[in-house]
């Protein structure tokens, strides 16, 4: 992602910062560059995470990051529609998101497709964290997998773009 305030991800630390009580194993990779880089960087020191935490920028091969990742985190401020909860969610990786303005809504269904915060704030977002960590991510991943091919798969892609000229020549 781009590392930029819109993101959230000075949220996401501080969220990770409460995880890591209860799962003190896990680590966490903000991949992207951007204008806070930095600051979330001091933040992560300041936090005493710095060792679980890896900024790690770039890559090509980001979807192999993402397929071999237990859970992937969305913890924007708003989000037009979130290219990366689709790719995660067609890819069987368990999501978690914030309910925030734009089309999240639409990908994470909370408890169904994904853990969906209840609010945009550290604490929502770690509980929505805890909650798909300890409930466990092979039915949600499988539900979220259908509803990704479902809605937005080729197929379905097509037969709307069809309808739309159809209804239109």
């Amino acid at each position: 992602g781009r590392l930029e305030k819109q993101k959230g991800f000075d949220l996401l630390l501080h969220a990770f910062a409460r995880l890591l009580d209860s799962f003190p194993d896990a680590r966490l990779s903000i991949w992207g560059e951007g204008s806070q880089r930095e600051y979330l960087v001091t933040l992560s020191e300041s936090l005493n995470i710095s060792g679980g935490v890896r900024f790690p920028g770039t890559t090509e091969a980001v979807l192999n990051e993402v397929s071999s990742a237990d859970l992937l985190v969305s913890s924007s401020r708003y989000e037009g529609f979130s290219n990366v909860l689709l790719e995660a969610m067609a890819l069987g990786t368990p999501v978690v998101a914030t309910n925030c303005p734009g089309a999240t809504k639409e990908l994470v269904i909370d408890g169904v497709t994904g853990a969906l915060a209840s609010s945009l704030d550290e604490e929502s977002i770690y509980d929505a964290m805890v909650r798909a960590l300890r409930e466990g991510s092979s039915g949600i991943a499988s539900t979220a997998r259908t509803h990704v091919e479902s809605k937005y798969g080729r197929d379905e892609i097509v037969r709307q773009y069809s309808a739309l000229i159809e209804r239109y020549v």
